[in-house]
């Protein structure tokens, strides 16, 4: 159902500004990581040209969009600017702040945020907008906020969700009955897990001692970062721009005896 509505909403969009826009939205997050180690988006874009991943197939004119990428940093800068008069911290205060205060600032926080997600149009940033159901994770949340699974000892209902969490997906993959599993905090999470388990089943079973990970060009970024943290070879291949499918003939041509996933 939600992939007939996205594709509903998006068919009027041509694939070049659909493209575009993820490109620059990737940039608007680079440059917000910039403000705090001082680096240019700019220059991250550029050395993402030059990239192994960007020279197999260079689907984005770089000369075309960099007039809208410097437009849309600027875009950026602009927006997260501290307005005339705000507050900023940049250093711990003075003193510490009562309850009140602290909930002044936490509101004041909150009004920096706009509502563009709601309608449910933001790729990747929130899933869902309905009041109802956020008032209740929220208050779900705050109940087991300070709960630590490293002691089930202490946390016996917290212990027990996760396990039945893990025993739901675990029977709607129909998983043997020695599978296993835990709860991470998110899908960047579940990958890097993914990824580790892969390559120490392949080093254990297998013997692989340079393990490889083939994945499309179009693969989320976590999978980046697992290669880069496990010290996995990443194996990127392009997909057929018309169709939107990765070359599964390509695939197959990658795959050797230390492919791992």
């Amino acid at each position: 159902m939600g992939s007939r509505l996205t594709s509903r909403s998006l068919k009027n969009i041509s694939p070049s500004l659909f493209l575009s826009s993820s490109v620059l939205w990737d940039l608007f997050r680079h440059e917000i990581s910039r403000l705090s180690v001082g680096l240019s988006a700019l220059d991250i874009f550029r050395n993402f040209c030059l990239s192994s991943r960007f020279k197999k197939k260079n689907t984005v004119s770089f000369s075309a969009v960099n007039p809208e990428i410097t437009k849309q940093i600027k875009a950026a800068r602009d927006a997260l600017a501290p307005l005339p008069g705000d507050i900023v911290f940049e250093s711990l205060p003075n003193r510490g702040f009562g309850d009140a205060e602290i909930r002044k600032e936490l509101q004041r926080y909150k009004e920096m945020d706009t509502s563009m997600w709601t309608p449910g149009k933001v790729s990747g940033i929130v899933y869902n907008s309905d009041v109802n159901l956020t008032a209740l994770v929220t208050e779900a949340s705050g109940m087991f906020a300070l709960t630590n699974c490293a002691h089930p000892e202490i946390f016996r209902g917290t212990q027990r969700m996760e396990s039945e969490i893990i025993s739901m997906v675990l029977k709607m993959f129909k998983g043997p009955k020695d599978s296993c599993g835990n709860v991470t905090s998110g899908g960047t999470e579940s990958i890097l897990l993914a990824v580790k388990v892969y390559k120490d089943f392949a080093h254990e079973k297998r013997g692989i001692t340079d393990p490889e990970m083939i994945v499309p060009i179009t693969i989320h970024a976590a999978f980046e970062k697992a290669a880069e943290y496990f010290k996995v070879k990443l194996i990127s291949i392009p997909y057929n721009t018309k169709s939107g499918k990765v070359d599964v003939g390509r695939i197959a041509s990658a795959i050797n005896r230390n492919t791992i996933l």
